[in-house]
């Protein structure tokens, strides 16, 4: 009994630590975007200023949505659902469909991974890193697809117009799959860093 206890003692910690780490990681990413790539963004543009654009045209978060899909699956859906809650709550957006906003964030990797594996093709480490990257930024941009539905379809549920709806769409998208590809440039970049200083 002992053994069993310490066991599920040993799993739960490991998977607390795991929510935590996904958690850490799409809220960092997700403050660089907002207090630093969004407000750059804003200003770039003339007689921009606050408020200008909707969403970042380079969302990182959608990258750490992608790798921690690729690495833990479904395990992936509750840290980056908290995640979205908890930016939710501190941004005070307590709306009466704003804590929807998180579910397809959440779950568009995971499903994303799940439809591109119907196609038989496998995702994993090789010898040709550049195509297993390659598969992964795909599978980012068809979870970019899957999360702009998503959210559109909040938005269609409170009754945006059409047009908004359109544009908005096109734009989480183009976010979501350049965000992706930042972070996994990112991510290569210090790898291979890593690899030279050890």
């Amino acid at each position: 009994m002992k053994t069993l206890l310490r066991r599920w003692s040993n799993s739960f910690l490991d998977e607390v630590q795991i929510v935590l780490a996904v958690m850490l990681a799409y809220l960092f990413t997700f403050a660089l975007v907002n207090f630093g790539i969004l407000v750059l963004q804003n200003h770039l543009v003339i007689g921009g200023g606050e408020g200008v654009f909707f969403a970042s045209l380079v969302f990182l978060p959608h990258g750490v949505r992608l790798l921690a899909a690729f690495v833990l699956g479904a395990r992936s859906i509750l840290p980056l659902f908290l995640s979205s809650a908890v930016i939710t709550w501190s941004a005070l957006d307590i709306g009466e469909h704003s804590i929807w906003f998180g579910i397809p964030g959440a779950v568009c990797c995971f499903l994303a991974f799940r439809l591109f594996s119907y196609t038989g093709v496998l995702i994993e480490s090789s010898s040709q890193m550049f195509l297993m990257w390659r598969q992964l930024l795909l599978v980012g941009f068809l979870g970019g697809v899957l999360n702009g539905l998503g959210i559109m379809l909040i938005y269609w549920i409170e009754g945006a117009p059409e047009v908004m709806i359109m544009s908005r769409l096109l734009g989480y998208i183009a976010g979501d799959t350049i965000g992706a590809f930042v972070l996994l440039l990112g991510v290569l970049w210090i790898s291979r860093v890593w690899r030279k200083v050890s």
